[in-house]
């Protein structure tokens, strides 16, 4: 399988501006034919794919450096991985994160719900503009 997804990165020499999202679709797909260890190889870093190897890793949060940064999750399958971990963890970032995604399904009163979980924890002003626009 791993020889599958090489070639094809290769052939398609993922150049596009949602690179990001392509290798989240091969994972997710690789996960889907329950093959969680080839998931993990197609995977890069940034705060999203990190969620996901945590995930798949079975790996605590706090053992993953997560950062906020430039990733704006969206997806329904993300959603359900930040739910799993943050039934484990009260990570302020996964909420919003979370919210983000909500926000994006148009479920505001659950995108609220999570940004007010967060407190006035975060640090960062772009949460709390977001948290004002909702």
């Amino acid at each position: 399988m791993k020889k599958i997804v090489s070639i094809f990165l290769i052939c398609c020499s993922i150049s596009c501006i949602a690179q990001q999202q392509t290798i989240l679709d091969l994972c997710i797909w690789h996960i889907t034919l329950n093959c969680n260890e080839d998931a993990l190889n197609v995977l890069d870093n940034n705060s999203e794919i990190n969620y996901w190897k945590t995930y798949l890793q079975h790996m605590s949060v706090t053992k993953l450096s997560i950062q906020l940064d430039y990733t704006f999750p969206f997806r329904h399958e993300t959603a359900e991985i930040l739910e799993k971990l943050i039934a484990n963890n009260d990570q302020w970032l996964l909420k919003y994160q979370l919210g983000l995604i909500e926000w994006h399904h148009g479920n505001i009163i659950e995108a609220k719900s999570r940004f007010l979980q967060c407190a006035n924890l975060p640090a960062d002003p772009n949460f709390y503009a977001a948290r004002a626009s909702l």
